[in-house]
């Protein structure tokens, strides 16, 4: 390349001289006629300065040739590698590419960008950028170009779906940047694009299977008071045989009032048994995660009518500190409900061997957090494991699982709270469950 652009100054310093050459000689030849005298010495010397003139000038426009040459090689050379980095960066993107005119027509896109969607790159050209995208993403898409791309250049990584060639819908992950012309005018747009149909499936997997370990944990939470469960349903089952014979004694004696009020009374009884089995059945059924506003006081109460079957037969005293006209809280109540139970039971094992047994339940709220306390009297918790409590597997328990704060840990956090535990001043432990305030209705 450079021995052919030498070549060409070559040529073009030699045309220089010929016709520089050439005009001298012309030139003086017209002279001579003109005055008819035949040429002197003097002329002739005149005529050497001008070829010396022309050949000086040639010299320094070969020069120039050459440094002009060497530049526009240096340029094309850096274009080429521009190029080159370019369409090396283009091609082994693991992300698709796409250019766009601000119309939509497709300009550019790379292989992985045709092969996420199943076209060629040329029936993409044929092709609009919205005829892509699912009809229910034309207008939060546009928005994003509105308020983002156009006003700052770039928009914010934003997720929304691709119909691929067979029609089938998919995830996408992507950012938007704006490209300008000279005078700052809008020319095209380009995104970097990221099928995450791989991710949704892998976070639809991790929550099934969260899910089952929450069920699971219900399930092993009820299965730790299955006995004061019964003992719990042995007392209506047992009152409403009672009222149920007293009432036949007093239809055989006729006194229809008297069995009227003893019927009345077993059927008291009955749906005091209903209530406690839709209890159970409601903590233990499996089901998808349902989050509403919510009292945390009623889910504290509902929560102790469960967890706290058979508290008084072992002796344990619950008290209550509930402050009134708390924040509502966005959450799942079973899920809560779920928390409080692991926590009321784990006070109560840690009181089972104690003098005093006294369960407390308290709600506050600050600006920033709706506050649950369950605190106990037991034993405390060992120095070898607070740092660890919340890990799965880690438990004081000779028989314990170890998963339940690990549970009550997943689902506070996924309320978007914090749960901790803490000495309690007057001896045993306080865990500490903080949950976000509902925002107002206008705001949800």
């Amino acid at each position: 390349m450079v021995a052919m652009k030498s070549r060409v100054a070559w040529r073009i310093s030699g045309i220089y001289v010929g016709f520089g050459e050439a005009w001298i000689v012309v030139s003086s030849m017209l002279v001579w006629l003109e005055v008819g005298q035949p040429p002197s010495l003097a002329s002739f010397l005149e005529m050497g300065k001008g070829s010396i003139f022309v050949l000086a000038t040639a010299v320094l426009l070969f020069a120039m040739l050459r440094r002009w040459e060497g530049e526009i090689h240096q340029r094309d050379e850096e274009l080429r590698r521009s190029e080159a980095r370019y369409r090396l960066l283009h091609e082994s993107l693991r992300d698709g590419f796409v250019q766009i005119t601000m119309d939509g027509r497709f300009l550019d896109c790379n292989a992985v960008y045709c092969d996420m969607l199943g076209y060629t790159a040329a029936d993409l050209l044929k092709l609009n950028y919205l005829d892509l995208t699912p009809p229910r993403w034309h207008g939060p898409e546009g928005v994003i170009i509105a308020k983002q791309v156009m006003v700052r250049g770039y928009s914010d990584v934003y997720e929304k779906e691709y119909c691929r060639k067979n029609g089938t819908i998919f995830p996408v992950e992507l950012r938007t940047i704006l490209v300008r012309d000279d005078t700052g005018a809008p020319l095209s747009m380009y995104a970097i694009v990221r099928d995450i149909s791989e991710r949704r499936t892998q976070e639809a997997r991790a929550a099934l299977v969260r899910e089952q370990l929450i069920h699971a944990g219900r399930v092993q939470e009820l299965g730790q008071v299955s006995a004061g469960i019964a003992h719990e349903l042995n007392q209506p089952l047992a009152a409403m045989q009672n009222y149920a014979a007293t009432a036949k004694r007093w239809i055989e004696r006729g006194d229809a009032v008297a069995a009227s009020e003893a019927i009345a009374k077993t059927c008291e009884q009955a749906k005091r048994a209903g209530d406690i089995i839709q209890r159970m059945r409601s903590f233990v059924e499996k089901r998808d995660t349902n989050k509403t506003r919510d009292d945390v006081n009623a889910i504290i109460r509902e929560a102790t009518a469960l967890g706290l079957i058979g508290a008084k037969s072992i002796g344990i005293e619950a008290r209550y500190n509930l402050a009134p006209d708390l924040p509502l809280v966005i959450a799942d109540r079973v899920q809560i409900e779920q928390v409080l139970v692991n926590l009321l039971h784990n006070a109560m094992d840690a009181m089972a061997e104690g003098p005093q047994r006294i369960l407390t339940l308290s709600s506050s709220a600050s600006a920033s957090a709706v506050e649950i306390i369950v605190s106990d009297t037991g034993k405390g918790i060992p120095a070898t494991v607070v740092d660890s409590l919340f890990q799965p597997f880690v438990t004081t328990k000779q028989s314990g699982m170890g998963i339940g704060l690990a549970i009550s840990k997943s689902i506070i956090e996924a309320h978007g709270g914090e749960i901790f535990a803490e000495p309690n001043p007057g001896g045993g432990t306080r865990f500490c469950v903080r949950l976000p305030p509902a925002p107002p209705l206008c705001e949800a």
